[in-house]
């Protein structure tokens, strides 16, 4: 996808009183996509322990993303941090996790 069609982000699930966080990944989401469409997705692909539950999401700096307008309407901008937790667990904490990125191979 081109940068005008997707968004690139790092997506932190963050599921409070979890004894392990599912580490922060990587992701070029479509910008016209809503979150409320693509969430089991990304969640899956975060590695979400927890599934069938209201989710929220907001910024690394805590302004909040609505899932049912499209990604290029919201605060989300290139390369931000999505964090997204339960709907319940507002105002509590996660652990931090590590980022996991794409690995590059160099020749040998």
């Amino acid at each position: 996808m081109s940068d005008d069609h997707a968004i690139r982000v790092i997506v932190k699930v963050c599921v409070p009183d979890s004894p392990q966080q599912p580490p922060a990944v990587d992701m070029a989401l479509p910008v016209q996509a809503r979150l409320a469409d693509i969430l089991d997705e990304v969640l899956e692909l975060a590695g979400s322990p927890i599934t069938g539950l209201p989710w929220r999401a907001h910024t690394a700096a805590g302004l909040p993303v609505d899932p049912a307008v499209p990604l290029a309407h919201t605060a989300l901008r290139q390369g931000e941090t999505l964090i997204v937790s339960p709907h319940l667990s507002f105002g509590r904490r996660c652990r931090r996790s590590p980022v996991r990125h794409p690995a590059h191979r160099r020749p040998p």
